[in-house]
């Protein structure tokens, strides 16, 4: 890491990244007083809870990277006076059920959703439960599957309804 010139910079709410050309990438959690192993009886652990969720804003077009997000974290961001909505998701753990709640897919409003998980993975994400949800808050929805799809690409020249997703196989199974 030193090597590189890179340097180490600790994720705060509001922090924002100027990636050039017009890309924004605002910090939205984690957000203290942090998550603790006491408030986790319900399930999930304090680290996801506290994983970094950022917002990429491109002209039009808008990405929520929601981490590792649990329940908890997204309920905490529904309280805060934020921007959640996001033509993109990038679905919470996984599609855990312990992430991905109701109300916090109602404030997205995603058009597109894409789960990072792998192929018979020891956990069973995504769960079903998320799946179901997804598809409740938009029946049009895009849903893709890294354990179906493979390597997901997207591409945006931040223009509306300019946004364009490759997979690099198609699906067997069904979404």
């Amino acid at each position: 890491l030193t090597a590189s010139g890179a340097t180490y910079a600790q994720a705060q709410p509001g922090t924002k990244y100027d990636l050039g050309g017009g890309a924004l990438l605002t910090i939205l959690a984690p957000s203290e007083p942090f998550f603790t192993k006491e408030q986790m009886k319900g399930g999930g652990n304090e680290p996801n809870a506290n994983s970094i969720v950022a917002r990429l804003d491109y002209g039009s077009f808008s990405m929520l990277l929601a981490g590792d997000a649990e329940d908890q974290t997204e309920h905490r961001l529904l309280t805060k006076d934020l921007n959640l909505e996001a033509q993109v998701l990038k679905v919470s753990h996984h599609g855990s059920k312990y992430a991905s709640s109701k109300d916090f897919l109602d404030r997205v409003k995603p058009e597109i959703a894409i789960v990072s998980c792998g192929a018979w993975n020891r956990y069973g994400h995504p769960a079903q439960s998320v799946l179901d949800r997804l598809r409740a808050v938009n029946p049009n929805l895009k849903l893709f599957r890294t354990d179906l799809h493979g390597e997901i690409t997207l591409s945006t020249r931040g223009k509306q309804d300019d946004v364009a997703v490759k997979a690099a196989k198609e699906a067997t199974e069904d979404l």
